[in-house]
Order: C-alpha cells, then sequence, then structure tokens
C-alpha cells in the first residue's frame, strides 16, 4: 500500500494483475462434496458495515441451485438441517437476544462454562495476538470490568453477528456441532461485553464503534486458524456433557 493506503499494483497494472487472495477479500468459501457456500468477513470494515446494518432477517441466496442437499453426504445433510434450525431460533425476534441464545444452547445441549468475562479475557489474552490495540482493549476491560446491562439499541445487530458465526463456522460435518454453536455463541457474547465496555468508557453508544471491535475481533480470531481451534477446543467433553 502507498501512502494513501491504495495498492500500487492496482495502479500501476490494473485489477487484472492482483493476486487471488486480494481479489476474493475479504469473501469467505465453505467446501462441501457438492455445494459451494459464499460470505462476506466480518474483518472488512465495509463487509461488518453492511452486516450489522441489515434490518431484514438474513436468508442464503442460492447463486446456482444445488438439487436441496441431493448430492451431499448424509453427515452434511445432516448438518445443513441442523443450521436451518438455529438460523430459525436465532431469528425469532419474539424474544431477545439473549433469550434466543439461551433457547439455542437448550435446543442443542449446549453448556457455556461458567467463567467470568476476566477469565474469558484471559483465555483470549493467551493467544496469538497480532494487533496491539486488540490487546491493549483487553487488558483494558479485564482491569476494570464490564457493565452486565444489555443493549436493545443493538438486537438487530446482534442477531446478524450471531448468524453469521452460525453460517461461517457451523460448516463442518466431521465435528461436534455443539463446539461450533458454542464457538459462534462465545463469539457474539465476548463482542458485547467489550462494546458494552467501551460505550460505559466514551460515553455513548456509536455505531462506527461496534464495526471496528467486529473487525478487530474477526482479525484476530476468525482470520488465525490457531485461535479458532484453540476457542473451538477450550470447553471439554466434561463441560458440554
Amino acid at each position: 500500500l502507498n501512502e494513501n493506503n491504495l495498492c500500487e499494483i492496482i495502479l500501476e497494472l490494473g485489477e487484472d494483475t492482483i493476486c487471488q487472495i486480494c481479489a476474493d477479500h475479504p469473501r469467505f468459501r465453505t467446501y462441501l462434496s457438492e455445494r459451494t457456500e459464499i460470505g462476506l468477513g466480518l474483518c472488512c470494515e465495509e463487509a461488518a458495515r453492511i452486516i450489522l446494518s441489515q434490518k431484514k432477517k438474513t436468508k442464503l441466496v442460492a447463486l446456482q441451485d444445488d438439487g436441496e442437499y441431493a448430492d451431499l453426504t448424509e453427515k452434511e445433510k445432516y448438518l445443513l438441517c441442523k443450521r436451518e434450525k438455529m438460523f430459525s431460533i436465532v431469528q425469532n425476534r419474539s424474544m431477545s437476544v439473549s433469550a434466543r441464545i439461551r433457547a439455542l444452547c437448550e435446543e442443542f445441549r449446549v453448556d457455556i462454562p461458567q467463567r467470568s468475562f476476566a477469565e474469558w479475557a484471559d483465555v483470549f489474552l493467551s493467544l496469538e495476538i497480532m494487533d496491539g490495540a486488540w490487546e491493549a482493549l483487553l487488558r483494558e476491560v479485564k482491569e476494570n470490568g464490564i457493565s452486565q446491562e444489555e443493549n436493545g439499541d443493538f438486537e438487530t445487530a446482534w442477531e446478524q453477528i450471531l448468524v453469521y458465526f452460525i453460517y461461517r463456522h457451523v460448516s463442518d460435518p466431521e465435528q461436534d456441532v455443539r463446539k461450533q454453536i458454542f464457538f459462534s455463541v462465545l463469539g457474539v457474547s465476548f463482542i458485547r461485553g467489550l462494546f458494552a465496555y467501551i460505550c460505559k468508557r466514551d460515553g455513548k453508544e456509536d455505531f462506527d464503534s461496534l464495526v471496528e471491535l467486529c473487525r478487530l475481533y474477526s482479525s484476530e480470531i476468525e482470520y488465525s486458524e490457531e485461535n479458532t481451534e484453540i476457542l473451538m477446543k477450550s470447553v471439554t467433553w466434561e463441560e458440554m456433557a
């Protein structure tokens, strides 16, 4: 990038010369046997803004008819059917997002370990950290604590984040679905706690701050396979029993 944060390759040689990762970013792909799912990642500010600002319920759009799961394996069909159930629970706007999370966990027998926010902050601090701003925020929150008040003004945003996490991470038919749900619920819950702290610290509820927080979380966690795997495994079989 040059001093204006513009790509020199594109400026000098044109868009057709950039590499595949730059052409795809911030899109992600999930590959099943006969189906590819595509989405936008929260790690991009504009993608995060698009996802968080949507007021309508998120729905999947078929770019090419896949025949209603006809060519998928039985495990893949099972996973996608279960995921549809998850979507119906988390998009039930007759309940608060907190109630939807509880209903989701009850339906799929997911027990979130009883750890304080400071203990969860320690877990995140133990992971690989790429941005000093992320580490500074975690240490600040751990030291000062967070507000437990729910923010109803951002209910739709929490819903969209949770749908995004489920769509992206409940995706491996070979892995226990409960751990994938756990990872998704942990993500939105931790972001909510961090945002509550930021709002209290700054004395205002700022949508742009939430966008930046989601971008930071995604960059630090979702785009590190090691960090994602560690969090997936941070809940034990005994805790999920």
